[in-house]
């Protein structure tokens, strides 16, 4: 049970920096043309109107859903079931961090 409520709470975390992300975004610097990030990446959080925003955030709450089936099932005692969901969650959430938060965090730390 403790690995599935580790990931939640750690899942509730992401979750809620994407929801901010997703609602604030371009409200500091404000929004600029799209680049290039790295030559390959599209520097799409520059943009307020870029489908990653949706993307990222749907990510992380399926991240969110699965670790809270995880958490479900291991409480009802069905620990072999809740393996599943919890490596799901563990997917979700690695794929969100180098998808989205590694790419726009070099890149503002250390291009521009």
């Amino acid at each position: 049970m403790t690995p599935a409520l580790v990931v939640l709470t750690g899942g509730a975390a992401i979750t809620f920096v994407s929801y901010l992300a997703y609602v604030l975004r371009c409200r500091s610097e404000g929004c600029a043309a799209p680049g290039w990030a790295f030559g390959f990446v599209s520097t799409w959080w520059r943009r307020e109107t870029a489908w990653e925003w949706g993307a990222q955030l749907a990510l992380a709450s399926i991240g969110l859903v699965a670790a809270s089936i995880a958490l479900a099932l291991s409480a009802s005692g069905r620990f072999k079931g809740a393996r599943p969901p919890l490596i799901a969650a563990r997917v979700a959430y690695a794929a969100w961090a180098l998808v989205v938060f590694l790419p726009a965090a070099a890149y503002e730390l250390f291009v521009r």
